[in-house]
């Protein structure tokens, strides 16, 4: 018993360090994805600049020298085609903006309940086991005294029984004698009387 209480405390104490390891990493992790979030932030404030000084400036100048020029129409097609580009990677920066906000929340609530077990775990050693070994101490103790009383319980019926017994010897040795003593006094007394007569 003893030793399953040690291997369960050694438990315990590996899945705290592992725990408070992870505690530690976890708040890396939260650092680096609040740091991650604001510069997908600042990359995403500059594309939508960019893409508001091409919607607001370039294309409308583009337009005006294009005319029928077949090289600068080529050039306005391709001027929005990387304008579309741009404004689907500003887009893909929010969705990862977005993810990133979530992730920080369930970061959070991870680590939240790492310090709940580990909470428990420190309150599990420090009450719980002592409180098992007081236990384990009582239950031996308990079975040391019933075996004692079972053995002077034991060492008493032999007693009485040697004791006992030395009384019915002694009552049947008591009756021999007495029945010796009075046998020999019945012979003395023959012997008295054929001697004085």
């Amino acid at each position: 018993m003893r030793d399953q209480i040690d291997h369960i405390t050694d438990q315990l104490e590996q899945h705290k360090t592992a725990l408070l390891i992870d505690i530690e990493s976890l708040d890396r992790l939260y650092a680096a994805n609040l740091g991650y979030f604001r510069v997908l932030e600042q990359y995403i404030a500059a594309g939508e600049a960019k893409l508001r000084e091409i919607d607001a400036e370039v294309i409308p100048a583009a337009e005006r020298e294009t005319g029928a020029d077949t090289l600068a129409a080529q050039w306005l097609r391709d001027l929005r085609a990387r304008r579309d580009d741009l404004e689907r990677r500003v887009h893909d920066l929010q969705l990862t903006r977005q993810v990133t906000l979530q992730s920080l929340p369930s970061i959070r609530l991870v680590q939240d309940n790492d310090k709940a077990l580990v909470g428990k775990i420190n309150s599990t050693l420090v009450n719980t086991v002592p409180l098992w070994r007081q236990q384990l101490a009582q239950a031996l103790t308990i079975h040391r005294s019933r075996e004692a009383a079972k053995s002077v319980a034991a060492a008493t019926d032999l007693t009485n029984d040697l004791l006992r017994a030395n009384a019915e010897n002694s009552g049947r040795r008591t009756r021999l004698r007495a029945a010796r003593w009075s046998a020999a006094c019945s012979t003395s007394l023959r012997w008295r009387r054929r001697t004085r007569a």
